[in-house]
């Protein structure tokens, strides 16, 4: 069964071209917006800049860590209600406090079908909240 993201947007934060490629394909074929980052520094612009309805983040980083991104992400008011779906193959990795912090922990290689129910449920958390931002 398809999700219905009513135009959500989802920002993919990862530092494989191919693995944001892969993740864009995925998330626009079911209808969601797509903006991508590279690096943490990139990331963090883009959070601000959009308000994005989730983030998905990989942990390994080139400028800025990913636990670094999410610590920011969530002590920031601006982007602390925005929820961070952690996609990283060191994903087993993430301190209990870091798991707070994540809204889902997916850990690479993914499943499709996981992915897009963790997407799903992330972004079901957001309509008030980008409704918000975006008024």
């Amino acid at each position: 069964m398809a999700i219905d993201p009513n135009g959500r947007r989802v920002l993919i934060v990862d530092d494989s071209d191919v693995i944001r490629r892969v993740l864009s394909l995925i998330l626009q074929g079911e209808g969601y917006q797509v903006d991508q980052a590279e690096g943490g520094s990139a990331a963090i612009s883009l959070a601000l800049q959009y308000r994005p309805d989730a983030v998905t983040l990989d942990l390994g980083l080139p400028d800025v860590d990913g636990r670094e991104v999410l610590r920011r992400l969530k002590e920031d008011p601006l982007t602390r209600s925005i929820p961070v779906v952690v996609i990283s193959a060191a994903a087993d990795s993430l301190t209990e406090a870091e798991r707070g912090y994540a809204s889902q922990v997916i850990v690479k290689p993914f499943d499709v079908d996981d992915l897009l129910d963790g997407i799903s449920r992330a972004v079901a958390t957001a309509p008030e909240r980008r409704r918000q931002h975006l008024n």
